[in-house]
Formats: structure tokens, sequence, C-alpha cells
């Protein structure tokens, strides 16, 4: 169940977001060699709780999460970068549905933070799916 729902996250993020965007972590995948005096992502799914929600001849569980997309700006490039990349990780994910319809977006925060050589900003959103065993 959960390896549905994050497979289903990742493929929506990388139709969008490839390395001309920034370069992105996730991960399972191999690490890279960052240049860090250019903007980064990190995408982290986070699975959480699961409940039981309808018992019968088959199973119906809730599967709630945060998929979260942190990216590193160096102070020299300023944040307007990071702002656009935000931005379409927003509008990618906001109110978005699954193919099969059992993957669901709700609701996102963001914050922001600033070490002496970059700015953070962070973007996530909860998502809930509900999957029939």
């Amino acid at each position: 169940m959960i390896q549905q729902d994050l497979t289903a996250l990742r493929a929506r993020f990388f139709s969008a977001f490839d390395a001309q965007d920034a370069q992105v972590l996730w991960q399972g995948k191999p690490t890279i060699n960052l240049d860090e005096a250019k903007p980064y992502c990190r995408l982290l799914i986070e699975p959480g709780a699961r409940e039981l929600v309808e018992i019968g001849n088959s199973r119906t569980y809730l599967q709630l999460g945060l998929i979260t997309l942190s990216i590193t700006i160096p102070k020299g490039v300023g944040l307007a970068v990071g702002y656009d990349l935000r931005d379409k990780f927003d509008n990618l994910f906001r109110d978005w549905r699954s193919a099969d319809r059992a993957l669901s977006m709700r609701g996102s925060s963001d914050t922001l933070t600033e070490t002496d050589t970059h700015f953070i900003l962070r973007i996530r959103f909860r998502w809930e799916s509900f999957r029939t065993l």
C-alpha cells in the first residue's frame, strides 16, 4: 500500500522537476556530487499513521503522510530562484489526486530559514490515501 503512494508521489514530482531546475536529492537515489554554489532540492516523502477505516470482506486503510521539498539557495543567487521552485512544487501538488483517485493532498505550509551562506525554503504538503486490501 505505502509503496503505491510513494511511487505515485515520486512520479508526479519527477514529471515536472529535472536537473535543469535544480540538483535534486531524494530517498533511495545514489549520492550525487552537489555543487553547493547552485540551488539544490531535497525531496522527502514520509509515510505517517495508518489506520483501519472499514472492515468487511476487504479492509480499507487510511494512510497519512507528508511530502516536503527543501530548497537550499546560496545567498549570492538570491531567493527569487527558490520561490520559483517553491511555486512550481506548489502548483504541481496543490489539489492533486492520483490517477487511481486513492491518494490526495491536504493543505500545505512553508518555512524559510537562513544560515551564514544559504537560504533554506521548505514547502510541505500533507497527503492521505485510502487503499483496500
